[in-house]
């Protein structure tokens, strides 16, 4: 009779002892999945954030195209007396700057 309780004891020790080691399994069964969520949307996350970066990559590159290749001509009405006085104006710096009396930089400036 003593070792039949005896071995009715280490049943229910070793049934505890199993209980308490599946319980455990399933919680880090349950935190490993938590775990693979979280990253799945911390990859989202990151892949939005990086198609929002080239996105703006993409919008800085293509304003600065147009910045450059915007070569504005702009239209201005010159008066008779300005045009009267670009034809004095401009013969006479071309004939000081081929005398060498004007540095090249102040020629038609």
């Amino acid at each position: 009779m003593e070792m039949q309780s005896e071995l009715s004891n280490r049943l229910q020790i070793w049934t505890l002892a199993k209980m308490r080691a599946e319980t455990q399994l399933e919680r880090a069964i349950w935190e490993r999945t938590k775990m693979v969520r979280e990253i799945e949307e911390l990859r989202r996350q990151r892949e939005v954030l990086n198609q929002r970066i080239e996105f703006c990559k993409q919008k800085d590159a293509i304003g600065m195209a147009a910045r450059l290749a915007d070569t504005r001509c702009t239209f201005r009405e010159y008066t008779t007396e300005e045009i009267q006085a670009a034809k004095v104006e401009v013969p006479r710096r071309l004939e000081q700057c081929l005398e060498g009396t004007l540095q090249p930089l102040h020629c038609f400036h």
